[in-house]
């Protein structure tokens, strides 16, 4: 078994001094341990010397210079904390080594101070090998490692011993496809993970267009790799609702996004698939010609809005809001659309949905109300009556 990854925090815990007993236990093995420790500096010592005095030039150095050799020899045997460490790393980094899921767990969580004590070459060494590792790790640990991850691109992308262009590569073409694999193959927690670790990655590292251009480059590759891949669809689809959200991703981005990418999302898409589309592309709506916008998204909407399954029908309800204040006053059609599907939804054949609907019914048509003055006052009258009639909600769950 390998020996476990050594820290400061770590080596301190082992060398504090023992409590004295009741009996006296306690000194008597530390007493024990000394003797045995003193005992392994006499051989290594001796040891150092027959290796010296074996070499040619122990015949003709003096005894000032044997003495100096035994020491430099002595101390290759004795390693700092800080050696034992980047050693450690670089096992751990190591494909034919096969530490355990403590060890594993254990670099993770000393990773936050680790960074600290590393200098940036160092962690360029040592510290990002280690990286593909946890790519498929158990998810606990793909959580604990993303968690981790902006401070490591942090202390690349602001360190003066590293060019700009230098640290740039290796957060791009060390980290991101880390994050990438994780965003493609895990849980949706991990994959929410991923995506505010990006997120914090380029308020805090990344600037000027480095943002846009960098994160939507990783959306490129996830999107590689969504032929049947469902997981990697919705990988993608988390980060550009997120990016479209906080306006990082902007006009150009979420054009792309839509043009190349929308047709293969849409492939024998089902519920799951559904469910992370709609909101994704009602985020990127407003970066979108108002002509885009109708053809694409509330169109789509529309279309999702009489899906037969009950899930699908219930996200289009937590949206309308949203959709309803992207909708210009003067389309009126499509104001009085977005109310009918919400007075139809009071009476809909899944509780879930007449729940969700009872719930907006208030903010949705305030909206509404809002944004069409008095021209649908009378239709927005006829749907408060059927709301306060319907006291009782009933049906059946799909």
């Amino acid at each position: 078994m390998k020996p476990p990854l050594r820290t400061k925090f770590s080596s301190q815990k082992l060398a504090a001094p023992a409590q004295e007993g009741p009996d006296g236990d306690e000194d008597e093995i530390d007493e024990f341990i000394k003797k045995h420790i003193e005992n392994e500096e006499r051989e290594a010592k001796k040891a150092a010397a027959r290796r010296f005095q074996s070499t040619p030039l122990a015949n003709s150095d003096s005894s000032e210079d044997l003495s100096d050799e035994q020491e430099s020899e002595v101390s290759l045997e004795k390693k700092s904390p800080k050696q034992q460490l980047l050693e450690g790393l670089d096992k751990l980094a190591d494909s034919g080594s096969k530490y355990s899921l403590t060890d594993r767990e254990m670099f993770l969580s000393d990773m936050p101070n680790i960074i600290k004590i590393l200098s940036p070459q160092e962690v360029e060494d040592h510290v990002l090998p280690t990286l593909n590792l946890y790519s498929s790790e158990q998810e606990f640990l793909k959580l604990q490692f993303l968690q981790s991850i902006p401070q490591l691109v942090s202390k690349l992308l602001s360190s003066q011993e590293l060019p700009r262009k230098r640290a740039v590569e290796l957060a791009t073409q060390q980290v991101f496809p880390v994050i990438q694999k994780m965003l493609i193959n895990s849980e949706e927690q991990v994959q929410a993970e991923g995506v505010e670790a990006l997120c914090q990655i380029a308020k805090e590292s990344l600037t000027g267009e480095e943002p846009e251009l960098l994160v939507f480059e990783v959306v490129s590759s996830i999107m590689d790799e969504a032929e049947h891949n469902e997981g990697a669809k919705i990988g993608a689809m988390m980060l550009m609702e997120r990016f479209a959200e906080l306006e990082i991703f902007k006009q150009r981005e979420c054009n792309k996004f839509i043009d190349i990418y929308l047709t293969e999302i849409q492939k024998g898409m089902l519920f799951k698939i559904k469910k992370f589309l709609l909101p994704t592309l009602i985020a990127t709506a407003k970066h979108l010609q108002y002509d885009k916008f109708i053809t694409v998204v509330y169109n789509t909407f529309m279309r999702f809005a009489h899906d037969d399954i009950w899930g699908v029908r219930k996200v289009c309800l937590e949206k309308l809001h949203d959709l309803v204040k992207l909708l210009q006053a003067s389309d009126v059609p499509k104001l009085r659309q977005c109310l009918d599907f919400l007075t139809n939804s009071l009476t809909d054949a899944s509780r879930w949905v007449k729940n969700q609907a009872f719930h907006l019914f208030g903010m949705i048509t305030n909206e509404i109300k809002v944004k069409s003055g008095k021209v649908l006052a009378d239709a927005i009258t006829r749907s408060y009556e059927c709301f306060y009639d319907l006291k009782l909600i009933s049906g059946e769950e799909d």
